[in-house]
């Protein structure tokens, strides 16, 4: 309610004269993403971020992962409309962090993340929200790409499918974008793409190396130990892989952070697919409308 009740039409955000330049360039940006969206990649025309919502926070919500001690299989929780997905967002980030704690209690290890948009699914207008603003245009696109893809195909009880598909669609949407930009910028981006995917496919990796573990049927104090060594040594090849990576600053977080499986489970809950959803687009002759109908 909060989210629709500050909507405001973005036309007139852009065309207020008290609208923050930097504001008001973003909106004009997100417009023209949007026009691109539904000409280009014929992902749904119906009202949805035609307006503009301030919550004054730097997250829509924080959502809460969560894995058993040694096991890669997250928590599930199950909504109305929408099935069972793979986390639990709050609105408010110390709601979200009570919660964390009452799993850990329960011997759950736990991931909260901020998160700057969602999809409602059609179900109602969404809004560009303040939350997504902060970053690069061609993060803006691939944001916006990814959360309207799942208003035009949304599978109940499979956060994997419903991730890596919107994910594909991002990808794709995004390298048709690149197109319509400065040589300078498509390179530029295409380098952090390149940097970006190294690092998921190094943590998807060494997250099967723990799949591999948990399924050897060793004591749990074996398996916990064998366990701090993968974790140990995947944060010291991330380390030495991005040394000399232009994006090095933009995964200092991640590295920072406590990495358990809960962390792992999030990246491979949106990376998992990925592969056959670009393959079957590469078998429709790159043919986004093909692709869409199979």
């Amino acid at each position: 309610m909060e989210v629709l009740l500050k909507r405001e039409d973005m036309l007139e955000v852009i065309s207020h004269p008290d609208t923050d330049e930097k504001l008001r360039q973003k909106l004009v940006t997100a417009k023209s993403i949007l026009e691109f969206a539904h000409q280009e990649l014929s992902l749904p025309d119906n009202g949805s971020y035609q307006h503009y919502s301030d919550l004054k926070r730097p997250y829509l919500v924080w959502n809460v992962i969560a894995t058993p001690e040694l096991s890669m299989e997250s928590k599930k929780w199950c909504y109305l409309f929408l099935g069972c997905l793979s986390y639990r967002g709050f609105f408010k980030e110390s709601a979200a962090k009570a919660y964390a704690k009452i799993l850990e209690y329960d011997g759950f290890e736990v991931y909260v993340g901020g998160v700057s948009a969602y999809s409602t699914l059609g179900w109602l207008k969404d809004p560009v929200i303040n939350t997504m603003l902060n970053r690069e245009d061609w993060e803006l696109a691939r944001l916006i790409f990814h959360e309207l893809a799942h208003q035009l195909f949304y599978v109940r009880d499979d956060t994997d499918f419903n991730e890596a598909f919107a994910d594909a669609v991002s990808r794709i949407g995004l390298e048709k974008w690149l197109q319509a930009q400065s040589p300078e910028t498509r390179l530029s981006v295409q380098e952090i793409i390149h940097q970006e995917d190294i690092f998921i496919k190094i943590i998807m990796d060494y997250r099967e190396k723990l799949v591999n573990l948990y399924a050897t049927g060793q004591s749990e104090n074996d398996m916990t130990e064998n366990k701090a060594q993968i974790l140990n040594s995947l944060k010291l090849t991330l380390q030495s892989r991005m040394q000399d990576w232009s994006s090095k600053s933009r995964y200092q977080t991640w590295l920072d952070g406590d990495v358990n499986n809960a962390r792992l489970a999030i990246v491979s809950t949106y990376r998992s697919l990925l592969p056959e959803f670009m393959s079957l687009y590469d078998e429709t002759g790159r043919n986004l409308s093909h692709f869409y109908s199979i």
